[in-house]
């Protein structure tokens, strides 16, 4: 999702990699789940989300959609799938308790808060966000091990690769806005609806952006 604020205005101005520590550990929120209500369709989600999701046994695309679990809006010019918010504005993979149901396989904005991404030349870094996490009282930790990805290189090079693709649609889409809802409809048939191979995401996705750019 493309911001529209300045560095300073939502970090604290520090650019971080994998192995620098950020005061980001909230220590099990301790209860807290203020950062899962009133959501609505920002928490945006990319197709190693979809794996994820189909790793914790919630189905595939039109299971997440028939469930009430996913929706889709416009983002940034396309049409792409989000999380879905309950009645109570919470999260729906929320539990009576306030709790994720589906924490160890959660989206990656879920698994970065309160860390973001800071994209630039080329490449991105991470960033403490400023003023979303009530947690007052965080501990340091080193971003990867918050993080918590398996092959956390691989996943950044497919974030970058992802994130990369998206640009070139909307840069696109500036000239030829008459095409936007075949554009989104080819992103969320070719990306998100045919369930990824349990085994191999990456390849799998190399795969199909091999076939994006052939089509």
């Amino acid at each position: 999702m493309i911001r529209q604020e300045t560095l300073a205005e939502l970090t604290n101005g520090k650019l971080l990699k994998a192995k620098d520590l950020a005061r980001a550990d909230t220590l099990g929120c301790r209860g807290c789940s203020a950062c899962c209500h009133e959501v609505e369709d920002t928490i945006v989600l990319d197709p190693y989300d979809f794996w994820q999701m189909q790793k914790a046994g919630e189905g595939d695309f039109s299971d997440l959609m028939s469930k009430g679990r996913i929706g889709l809006g416009m983002v940034d010019g396309l049409i792409q799938p989000h999380l879905m918010v309950g009645a109570d504005k919470g999260c729906s993979f929320l539990s009576g308790e306030g709790r994720c149901t589906i924490h160890d396989f959660r989206p990656g904005f879920c698994r970065l808060f309160p860390l973001g991404r800071y994209y630039h030349d080329g490449t991105f870094s991470y960033v403490l966000m400023k003023d979303q996490c009530r947690q007052t009282h965080r501990a340091k930790i080193r971003v990867d091990r918050w993080l918590n990805i398996p092959e956390l290189k691989k996943y950044e090079e497919y974030i970058l690769s992802w994130h990369t693709y998206l640009v070139e649609l909307q840069k696109y889409l500036t000239g030829h806005g008459d095409e936007r809802r075949d554009v989104s409809m080819d992103l969320l048939t070719l990306f998100f609806t045919k369930p990824y191979d349990p085994e191999d995401f990456y390849g799998d996705f190399n795969r199909r952006m091999i076939r994006a750019g052939q089509e």
